[in-house]
């Protein structure tokens, strides 16, 4: 083996035990796990042109349970490159045949790399202008801005909390941003919730019980977007929403961490809460600061530019349309079974204690 060889061991060798001992640690004291470690690891592999290796360090931290939401997009994109990277490199293309009967093979060197050219680029990039949508100016546009919180990130896994902020942007106009309402609401899932959620989003336990979710209050303002727009992990995140309210689905979804390319713009990490933090914002903590949060992003002007960034929202393509499923229906139905069967406890239990109520006070009970 060679010096270099041996170093390259070495290297991997010592970041795969920093990620074991940071993925022992994580379970053990219930916090998110970072991706800094599997994405330095990654890179090794990549400048090695291990692309199998390169695609299983980063499919180990996608499937952690552990994972910070935060990086999850963004290794989700760079999958998808290296994905691409592999097929290219299983079609190799064959020459003829040499004299000596050697099959040669055309080297893929050359080809783009997009994971190196995504991670070096910092080129000015310029609005997605597009000719079959209208100019914005003297438009109005309303949108909405979502926050969900979530038992986990699993199918089978429920809606807790949902924050929603709706607002204008009215382009050429001198105050062009205008906040039209938000709206807070919780749910009980089928089963607890983990300390981490309710600790992580700043949530009491009793919200779930005194701050219900008012789901014609959400389809209002669902029906008042245009555009309803979120930021982490945006798939699962409609996937949710649209278990407890399935018309979201008809909505244009767009995600702000997905469409808008941060670094390319000059941004260290596509996460929520550094971009805030770019911006002079506080961290957002609560899923109803995120929300906000959401909507003063896009009221920042784009670098080297002078409109904000909710024009570019207008002019992106919105996210796939949700492929329905049978299996879907049946956890709808299943959800709003047991919405209405609390609906039912609950309205028993106030009907019992108002009669108990009355009886006490016509002294038929006696008050102990």
């Amino acid at each position: 083996m060679s010096g270099s060889n041996n170093l390259t061991f070495i290297v991997e060798e010592k970041f795969l035990s920093l990620i074991e001992q940071q993925e022992v640690a994580s379970s053990a004291d219930q916090f998110d796990l970072s991706s800094e470690n599997y994405i330095r690891l990654a890179n090794l592999y990549h400048f090695h042109k291990d692309f199998e290796k390169e695609e299983s360090i980063l499919n180990r931290f996608a499937d952690s349970e552990r994972a910070a939401n935060d990086d999850l997009v963004e290794v989700y994109e760079r999958l998808e490159k290296v994905s691409n990277l592999r097929h290219l490199q299983t079609k190799v293309k064959m020459q003829e045949f040499s004299s000596e009967g050697d099959l040669k093979l055309i080297s893929i060197e050359s080809d783009p790399d997009p994971v190196v050219d995504e991670i070096s680029s910092r080129k000015k990039v310029s609005q997605p202008i597009r000719s079959d949508k209208r100019p914005l100016i003297g438009q109005t546009i309303t949108a909405l801005a979502v926050c969900a919180v979530y038992t986990g990130k699993s199918f089978e896994d429920e809606l807790v909390q949902l924050a929603l902020v709706l607002f204008q942007y009215s382009a050429g106009e001198e105050k062009p941003f205008k906040i039209l309402g938000n709206y807070v609401g919780n749910r009980k899932p089928s089963y607890s919730v983990a300390d981490e959620i309710y600790n992580r989003f700043c949530i009491r336990p009793t919200d779930l019980r005194d701050i219900p979710l008012n789901k014609q209050k959400v389809a209002e303002l669902f029906e008042r977007a245009d555009y309803v727009i979120s930021h982490n992990n945006a798939d699962i995140e409609r996937q949710q929403i649209c278990m407890f309210y399935p018309e979201a689905r008809q909505s244009k979804w767009y995600s702000t961490q997905k469409d808008i390319p941060w670094r390319a713009l000059g941004f260290e990490s596509k996460s929520l809460s550094e971009l805030s933090r770019a911006q002079g914002k506080t961290k957002p903590r609560t899923s109803s600061e995120r929300a906000m949060a959401i909507c003063n992003l896009l009221q920042q002007e784009e670098p080297y530019a002078g409109y904000p960034f909710m024009e570019r929202i207008y002019y992106m393509q919105p996210m796939k349309e949700l492929v329905w499923t049978p299996q879907m229906d049946k956890r709808v139905k299943k959800l709003n079974r047991k919405t209405s069967l609390l609906k039912i406890i609950g309205g028993t239990f106030l009907t019992l204690s108002g009669i108990t109520a009355g009886l006490v006070y016509a002294g038929m009970i006696p008050l102990s």
